[in-house]
């Protein structure tokens, strides 16, 4: 349920508001995160968000205030920022787990679909099992070439071994 600010005005930021939130989220991965080596600004993105969630809030709440200056409530507001970083924040990873899935240069190489995904699924097999047998029951299954990650394919030994062998010495 999206947030009423106060039953004398309309929802803010409506409709219109959350629409906004959800296309800055997909664009921002479109035309941004997926260039460059953005894991590596993880703080800074981190610091960000509040930051920005806090200049959001003021915009809502003075927003709110103008329209009705007996009713505004600060709590009305933080829920309106809340729902949007949250249509931000699951549009932009919505956005990335497209794009890994179904338009990443290794997207035609064979393996377990979450670990286009998201790193998570391996470090899950890794708590049951050591990491060779789960590399060895992946090729078994998938065959000698195998996506084992978001932006990782695996050759398999043999393969690996033949093409060594096949570059010219120095």
């Amino acid at each position: 349920m999206l947030p009423v600010l106060h039953q004398s005005f309309p929802a803010y930021p409506g409709p219109v508001g959350y629409v906004i939130a959800a296309i800055l989220g997909a664009a921002s991965h479109r035309f941004y995160f997926i260039r460059g080596e953005h894991h590596l600004k993880i703080v800074i993105y981190i610091a960000l968000l509040p930051i920005v969630s806090a200049v959001l809030f003021g915009a809502i709440y003075h927003h709110a205030k103008s329209l009705n200056p007996s009713g505004s409530r600060s709590a009305d507001a933080l829920a309106a920022v809340l729902s949007l970083n949250f249509i931000f924040l699951a549009s932009l990873y919505s956005s990335m787990v497209w794009y890994r899935v179904f338009e990443h240069h290794l997207r035609n190489f064979d393996g377990p679909r979450l670990a286009a995904v998201s790193k998570l699924w391996h470090f899950a097999q890794l708590l049951k099992r050591s990491n060779h047998l789960v590399l060895d029951d992946l090729h078994r299954k998938y065959g000698k070439i195998v996506r084992t990650g978001m932006l990782m394919a695996r050759l398999s030994d043999l393969l690996r071994a033949l093409l060594l062998a096949a570059e010219p010495s120095t």
